[in-house]
């Protein structure tokens, strides 16, 4: 949680965009459902994670409640993305919070070297200063990552 704080902290003081947070969460969901594999799945599944957490620190910095229709979208769709992702992993629920737990490191260091530059969107920009940031690729590590637990076949 401290990742979600500090990438919060450091990218916009916590400042709530009701509509910004909802076009977010929105976004890393239907990626989920876009995804062509495990890994950008679990990548999508691990994003709506970390924006629904920075999502509750901007609405506790601001003294507001968290939308109860965002609430609501979120635990619906965790419900769903678990049970696709447990299936994934054959069920087991070990081996699937093992590596969720390593997947969600990778997730919170690529997000960590992102800068602080927000484009018209409110995204994180990866150049800096007219130079593009070597910012690693967390859905390959993920990728990765699941192919040397014998979780995927590499292509």
């Amino acid at each position: 949680m401290i990742n979600v704080y500090k990438f919060n902290q450091k990218r916009n003081q916590f400042k709530l965009d009701k509509e910004l947070e909802k076009k977010m969460l929105l976004e890393e969901i239907q990626e989920f459902y876009d995804a062509e594999d495990m890994a950008d799945r679990v990548d999508a599944r691990l994003d709506v994670d970390y924006v629904f957490r920075g999502t509750m620190m901007k609405c506790n910095y601001a003294g507001v409640n968290v939308d109860p229709e965002l609430f609501t979208l979120n635990q619906e769709f965790m419900t769903v993305a678990n049970a696709v992702l447990i299936e994934e992993f054959g069920s087991n629920q070990q081996i699937m919070n093992k590596v969720m737990a390593d997947c969600w490191k990778i997730v919170c260091e690529c997000n960590a070297m992102k800068t602080a530059n927000l484009d018209e969107n409110g995204k994180v920009r990866k150049e800096q200063e007219g130079m593009k940031l070597e910012i690693p690729d967390a859905t390959q590590l993920i990728r990765e990552k699941l192919i040397s637990a014998d979780l995927m076949v590499a292509e």
